[in-house]
C-alpha cells in the first residue's frame, strides 16, 4: 500500500538524519516506523488486563483515583526528603 502524508520540513530533516545515521533510505526508515508503530499496542490494549483486575476487585474509578493520588503524594515526599 502507498499513502501520502503532510509533515512538517523539521520532521523530515530530523527523520532524514536518522535515516541516514541508520544507514537507510529515508522511505525504508519511515515505513519501518509506522509498521513498527502498527505492531504496538493500543492504550486501551495494555491496560485492559488492570482494568479488568480492578472490576474483578470491585474497586471504583473514585477508590482507583484516591489510590493513586495516595502513592504519587508518597512518592513526591519521598523524593523531597531525598533531595535535602
Amino acid at each position: 500500500m502507498s499513502i501520502t502524508i503532510e509533515i512538517s520540513k523539521e520532521a523530515e530533516t530530523r527523520l532524514k538524519q536518522q535515516a541516514k545515521s541508520n544507514g537507510k533510505s529515508f522511505d525504508v526508515f519511515v515505513r519501518e516506523m509506522v509498521e513498527r508503530g502498527a505492531k504496538e499496542p493500543t492504550w486501551d490494549e495494555l491496560v485492559a488486563p488492570f482494568h479488568a483486575e480492578t472490576k474483578r476487585l470491585g474497586i471504583t474509578d473514585a477508590e482507583l483515583d484516591e489510590l493513586i493520588d495516595t502513592e504519587l503524594a508518597a512518592v513526591r515526599q519521598e523524593r523531597r526528603l531525598l533531595a535535602k
